[in-house]
């Protein structure tokens, strides 16, 4: 009874530790809403982000339980560098173009959250450095890997899997609004795109985080002033 309880919890495609790995990027908005500072702000997304992983890393761990794609993460071949390229830029010029109807939507739909501003240099630093490697890597690993074999094992297709894990990803972003949420669902399309091709994490998680580190360093809003004035 115990041995079919453990086998059963740790199970990849097990209800609990779906919500265990999942809910947290739900639940941390509540959070953001109640405390909107910088230190709560971050000490939640860095907590919320190795505790997800750490029950991945369980997870994966005791499971014996073959997984439809195999978890492969090293250097990037020449053809992930490729995907990296082209994923990057592809999300940057979205970003730059769709960035007026994206804060349009945003402010129709009722806005509840914004990413703080750091308030010293070295906590601007540390998110941009570490951070974005750790946002890259986080959200690849569960949303794209995790969640992506999951729903294979329950029986779903390997487009429906794709899809419905950048639904449940575009919908971890509903704070933010229904403009930011949109650019989510097509970023998580492209990124499910790059997984399911390369069969490797490599691009997907540099995709991710050079992706963000331009945005947050200003990068994307420097090409839409150039571009748009």
């Amino acid at each position: 009874m115990i041995q079919r309880f453990t086998r059963s919890f740790w199970h990849p495609a097990g209800v609990l530790p779906l919500l265990l790995v999942i809910a947290p990027y739900f639940l941390n908005k509540l959070i953001y809403i109640a405390f909107p500072g910088y230190w709560v702000f971050a000490a939640t997304d860095y907590l919320d982000r190795l505790f997800t992983l750490s029950v991945l890393y369980l997870v994966l761990r005791r499971t014996t339980v073959a997984l439809p794609m195999p978890w492969r993460l090293s250097w990037p071949t020449a053809r992930a560098a490729l995907a990296t390229a082209i994923g990057t830029i592809g999300l940057i010029a979205a970003d730059v173009l769709s960035s007026q109807a994206v804060q349009s939507l945003d402010d129709l739909s009722g806005r509840l959250t914004r990413y703080p501003e750091p308030p010293v240099p070295a906590a601007t630093f540390v998110d941009d450095s570490f951070g974005m490697l750790l946002t890259g890597f986080s959200e690849e690993a569960i949303f794209r890997f995790y969640l992506i074999n999951a729903l294979l094992l329950r029986g779903r297709s390997l487009a429906g899997s794709a899809i419905l894990s950048t639904v449940i990803f575009a919908a971890i972003h509903w704070s933010y609004g229904l403009g930011s949420a949109a650019f989510a669902a097509g970023a998580g399309l492209l990124l499910a795109a790059v997984f399911l091709t390369t069969r490797s994490l490599t691009a997907p998680v540099l995709i991710h985080a050079l992706y963000d580190t331009a945005y947050f360093t200003g990068v994307t809003e420097t090409l839409r002033n150039w571009l748009f004035g």
